[in-house]
């Protein structure tokens, strides 16, 4: 039996708590896409048990159900974010990680969105401020298409596919 999804609303998130409440509650709303991009998938808030298993859940949870993830830093994702990386490897035909293109500028933002319309975004990976917008297709719309093109850019990283489970 699936749980039901939580109730979330738009709204501006201050605090690391925070961030991981909205994360997993993203995730647990997700039907069939979640997109993550992250410097190295801040251990903070994606690399908990807690968000592993939402993340489980949302890939079980139908056929449709995708989850890609872009990184610029592969070694810290997996030094960190230890239970998001082992799912991504269990599961590579629903859950893929690549590495940003060498090419691309550093980006200091850092966020998820679910579906076509939901969005978690930091504009500083490294700090807690930050937006959830719900049910906003017209906001979300231009990073999932930067995402959707940086993802046909990019590569598998060779520190994933070297782990050890």
């Amino acid at each position: 039996m699936s749980k039901e999804p939580p109730d979330i609303e738009s709204g501006a998130i201050d605090s690391l708590a925070g961030h991981r409440e909205a994360a997993i509650a993203l995730v647990m709303r997700a039907r069939e896409e979640v997109r993550i991009f992250s410097n190295d998938l801040d251990p903070r808030v994606l690399g908990t048990p807690e968000f592993a298993e939402a993340c489980r859940a949302f890939l079980l949870s139908g056929p449709r159900a995708r989850l890609r993830a872009l990184i610029r830093d592969g070694a810290a994702a997996v030094r960190y974010a230890l239970p998001l990386v082992q799912l991504i490897r269990q599961m590579p035909s629903r859950a893929a990680l690549r590495r940003l293109p060498e090419n691309e500028p550093p980006s200091a933002s850092s966020w998820l969105a679910a579906d076509r319309g939901t969005l978690l975004y930091r504009d500083l990976g490294s700090r807690f401020d930050g937006v959830l917008y719900v049910d906003n297709p017209l906001y979300a719309r231009r990073h999932i298409s930067t995402f959707d093109a940086l993802w046909e850019q990019s590569e598998a990283d060779p520190e994933i596919r070297q782990m050890r489970l």
